[in-house]
């Protein structure tokens, strides 16, 4: 059960958890990222059912730190608050 589990949260809501049986990350994406994910990179990135969903279960030791780097903050952004995601983007300039 993924609530067992060490999360990153943004406004309260996981958008990360560390998935220690497989030794992986498990993010939530956008739908539309996770089924091209799935096809292009399956190697990497494998569904993970969370509640009625899927979330990638992403196999860290083949992503450079740039890649993670990028899931993690769409990831964040997918579970964000409006207004976090604004201040976000103020202290970011």
């Amino acid at each position: 059960m993924l609530r067992d589990q060490p999360a990153l949260r943004a406004g309260g809501k996981m958008f990360a958890v560390w998935w220690p049986p497989d030794k992986s990350l498990v993010l939530k994406l956008p739908r539309d990222q996770l089924t091209m994910l799935f096809e292009v990179r399956p190697d990497i990135f494998s569904p993970h059912k969370v509640g009625t969903g899927y979330w990638a279960d992403v196999k860290l030791h083949k992503l450079s730190p740039a890649e993670m780097k990028d899931l993690l903050t769409q990831a964040w952004a997918t579970v964000a608050p409006k207004t976090l995601q604004r201040q976000r983007r103020l202290t970011a300039t």
